[in-house]
């Protein structure tokens, strides 16, 4: 199935009408015209502003230690586990890293174990009795091939014991992991590509068990390269996933899957976007009677050219369009990278932005966007630590003590303070010293005048640093209690 082919480039109308059609509804009732749904828009979003305070954040990482995160989970104590690396400078894993960090942004507890060959991590979740991380490594004759790696820990981050996926004929590469429907175990994500012939690509999933043991693997492979990027729970029996998949016009389209709890598939649709689409990440929306829905998002490509925007969908029980959004911003490409529903029909969706020229003052970093039923744009909150920073999680705080709180796991580049970088400051001082002690002997003095001291410190606060590389997460406040104007209260019961 293949729906709505209306390109990009025809929905400034539409995109007109979205902004204010949010704004009008939060003092419509239901039924108003104020409450119907855009099917489609392009939303052009306000450069962005750094101020959001966070609840709090922490990072990982220094000098001689290059750290990268991938995933974290939220403990139960209150404390966040991030899982990642420590990098040389030649940015090869050496070390694998366990980090909890607490809410003074101090890392409590550190386990760092040897690095498998090019490792890392790209998923983390709790277990019965500890956690789960994946991680992609090389391995095979002198490291040519490309594995999974899943490792177990127990509460203490012990390491406990490994499951290595490989292939004789295919490399994988790990995108992550999900819960499994009935709460025990876990999917593996898995892209599959042919090592010899590269245009043969696929998606696979793996249900292992919380002790180790594999309980069944499928291969989509309808005759087309594709790739899953994210499965979540849809139900009790069912996963939604997003991904991307080769239309038949030669295009990557945004692909979505829903499936059942054995992996195999209920529906599979397509949906062709600009030059090139993909999804992410899905999750379930509560709806009706009809049927819940599935909220995507994802990143969409122009055509001809031009940074990408993010593609956030809903989807109707069989996969139908609802509405769907194309989030953009001059001078950056924007990605959506992670999405969650709430039970009282809002949307967050986790971006990173990155920016097409750095020389005009553009910083890469991230955006969360709080969207309403309709796919408005209710707030855009944009963070940044250091000089660029690029999220890579979205996770909810859920039972206590979290109440709903959006945490990010990022990693971010820093440069050194000024005071690290000592040969700089020295050769200011040296400087200076030789100019007074040439103007003393009456020497010949050519070109512009020494700087003064005050002068010569802002020069050094200027000089540019060496460059640091810290995991970083931060916890982002959790929504404010809302009321849909477009529901219709339920009414008391008769007395």
């Amino acid at each position: 199935m293949i729906p709505l082919r209306m390109g990009l480039l025809t929905l400034a109308l539409a995109a007109a009408m979205a902004a204010p059609t949010e704004a009008r509804a939060q003092s419509a009732g239901p039924g108003s015209p104020a409450c119907g749904i855009v099917p489609e828009a392009i939303v052009s979003l306000r450069p962005p502003f750094f101020g959001t305070p966070v609840v709090w954040d922490a990072t990982f990482g220094g000098k001689s230690d290059l750290v990268q995160f991938s995933a974290a989970v939220a403990m139960k104590n209150g404390n966040l586990l991030a899982a990642g690396e420590s990098l040389d400078k030649d940015f090869k894993p050496t070390a694998h890293l366990l980090i909890e960090m607490n809410r003074r942004g101090r890392a409590v507890d550190e386990k760092r174990y040897p690095a498998k060959p090019a490792e890392r991590s790209s998923g983390i979740l709790e277990t019965s009795g500890g956690y789960i991380v994946s991680s992609n490594m090389a391995g095979g004759p002198r490291d040519s091939e490309k594995w999974v790696r899943l490792a177990w820990y127990d509460a203490g981050r012990k390491f406990l014991r490994e499951m290595v996926l490989k292939d004789a004929a295919f490399d994988y590469e790990s995108l992550g992991l999900s819960q499994a429907v009935d709460g025990s175990g876990f999917l593996a994500i898995v892209h599959a590509t042919n090592r010899k012939d590269q245009s043969d690509q696929h998606g696979m999933l793996f249900r292992v068990s919380d002790s180790g043991r594999l309980l069944w693997k499928r291969a989509y492979r309808p005759g087309i390269p594709n790739q899953i990027y994210g499965v979540s729970v849809a139900d009790a029996r069912h996963y939604i996933a997003g991904g991307r998949i080769r239309n038949e016009d030669g295009r990557m389209a945004g692909w979505i899957l829903k499936l059942n709890d054995d992996g195999t598939i209920v529906w599979q649709n397509t949906y062709p976007r600009g030059d090139s689409a993909l999804f992410r990440s899905g999750f379930a929306k509560a709806a009706d009677q009809s049927g819940d829905h599935y909220v995507l998002t994802g990143q969409v490509m122009p055509i001809g050219g031009g940074p990408g925007a993010v593609w956030v969908i809903e989807v109707d029980a069989m996969g139908v369009p609802v509405w769907q959004r194309y989030l953009r911003q001059t001078g950056y490409a924007l990605d959506g990278r992670s999405i969650r529903a709430y039970g009282d029909g809002r949307i967050s969706v986790l971006a990173n932005a990155r920016a097409v020229d750095k020389a005009e003052g553009q910083q890469d970093h991230i955006r969360l966007f709080t969207m309403s039923p309709r796919g408005g744009v209710m707030e855009d909150d944009s963070y940044l630590e250091g000089q660029s920073a690029q999220a890579s999680q979205l996770i909810i705080g859920s039972g206590e003590p979290w109440n709903g709180e959006r945490i990010v796991t990022a990693f971010i580049e820093r440069a050194a303070a000024v005071q690290e970088n000592e040969n700089a400051v020295e050769l200011i001082t040296d400087a200076l010293a030789r100019q007074k002690k040439a103007a003393a002997a009456g020497a010949n003095a050519y070109g512009p005048p020494a700087p003064s001291p005050d002068q010569a410190a802002a020069i050094a606060q200027a000089m540019p640093g060496e460059i640091h590389h810290e995991g970083w997460v931060f916890v982002a406040s959790a929504l404010d209690p809302y009321t849909d104007p477009c529901v219709m209260p339920e009414s008391a019961p008769a007395p």
